[in-house]
């Protein structure tokens, strides 16, 4: 493993108490960088392609590691900035580039395979920067993202991506594990998936509502409600918090409500169920058992 690794690992290992072989885990994970040699790294900002992105960097070398972030409507501001940010902090090779999903119908119409129109599109504007480089477009894919349909992996495998995380058998968990014990400080990030996420399968991917629904969960964060979706039906929105801080929106939700209006929603509604990421999918699974 390398040495600077492990003075990480010293540096902040009295806070940390080692469990289910994280150590070994690193370990893994480093060989699986370290085989790949030169890399473009798909940076969301995220707590998975953060991790992927600063090893890469460290293991291979900044000029063998390209850390790229796809920009489009979907992206939200803030996550964007943060991105950008976070890149800088850690002396990434960094830059950005457009991608092209929304020139797609096929995305547009945002049927069950969008994920993986979207990630076609990702990996079409990473490809040529890979082949430049002579190098390998790797993806913040764990192995427990393997259990989700997340159609998007299949597009990336297709064009030849790799999941590093994967090839070394690292969960979640292990991902937040490694991440703090190496000192990066979105190791504990909520999951931010791409807005249009927010959308119910069959309704139509528009600029217009994609910003909708950024500004209406900037209003919730400026409420406090850090973790928070606002999925959206037309004129409708229906918000998710954690369980344990449904009733302090309900206090302030004439409040939100208000300011909902402002954005063009004429009814908001609070899920009794809490926050839970990728909840649209329970709809394929419903039409599946039919």
């Amino acid at each position: 493993m390398d040495f600077e690794l492990l003075s990480l690992y010293d540096t902040h290992k009295a806070s940390f108490e080692p469990s289910g072989g994280t150590i070994a885990a690193l370990g893994r994970l480093v060989d699986a960088i370290t085989d790949l040699k030169k890399v473009v790294v798909a940076f969301s900002g995220g707590v998975d392609s953060s991790l992927l992105a600063v090893l890469s960097t460290k293991v291979l070398g900044r000029d063998n590691s390209l850390v790229v972030t796809s920009v489009s409507a979907s992206l939200a501001r803030e996550e964007r900035a943060r991105a950008e940010e976070f890149a800088g902090n850690w002396g990434l090779n960094f830059q950005e580039i457009t991608t092209g999903e929304f020139e797609d119908e096929r995305y547009l119409r945002n049927d069950s395979l969008r994920c993986f129109y979207c990630k076609s599109a990702l990996m079409d504007a990473l490809s040529p920067l890979a082949l430049e480089r002579d190098a390998k477009v790797v993806l913040g894919v764990n192995l427990d993202d393997l259990s989700d349909y997340r159609p998007g992996q299949e597009a990336a495998k297709a064009q030849g991506g790799v999941f590093p995380f994967v090839q070394a058998s690292i969960t979640k968990d292990e991902v937040r594990e490694i991440s703090r014990i190496l000192g990066i400080e979105v190791w504990n990030k909520p999951a931010a998936p791409c807005l249009s996420s927010r959308l119910p399968y069959g309704s139509a991917v528009t600029v217009e509502s994609l910003e909708k629904i950024e500004f209406a969960e900037a209003i919730l964060r400026g409420y406090g409600f850090e973790i928070n979706r606002v999925r959206h039906f037309g004129d409708r929105a229906k918000v998710e918090v954690p369980l344990a801080e449904i009733q302090r929106l309900m206090d302030v939700l004439d409040e939100i409500e208000s300011e909902f209006m402002k954005l063009g929603y004429s009814n908001l509604s609070v899920d009794p169920k809490g926050f839970r990421s990728g909840n649209l999918n329970d709809a394929l699974l419903v039409k599946g058992s039919d």
